[in-house]
């Protein structure tokens, strides 16, 4: 696959996000996608969801922004579409460049 060994955060949200995250998956890379917990029952349903892993995180504790941190360590690229940018901006100031689709 074209994208062997490319890994992806991708901050799940509105339509785009997730569509580029599944045709990165569909090109061989390895997708994490990061969930409110609230959202994480209806996942299983989302087609945008496919070849994905998934993990649902309360962005707004602080163990889960340290399980972030530790995945931006690990990943090529972030994959950011979600209505309230500012959350995940607090989170990751000044951490390194977001792709904002």
């Amino acid at each position: 696959m074209a994208l062997n060994g490319v890994k992806v955060l991708e901050f799940a949200g509105l339509a785009p996000g997730p569509f580029c995250g599944m045709i990165l998956s569909d090109f061989g890379a390895d997708v994490v996608r990061v969930d409110r917990p609230q959202a994480a029952s209806i996942i299983n349903d989302d087609a945008l969801s496919r070849g994905k892993r998934s993990i649902a995180l309360d962005l707004k504790q602080q163990e889960a922004k340290n399980i972030i941190y530790k995945l931006i360590e690990k990943v090529n690229n972030e994959c950011i579409c979600i209505r309230r940018v500012e959350l995940i901006r607090a989170i990751l100031n000044n951490f390194l460049g977001i792709l904002f689709v």
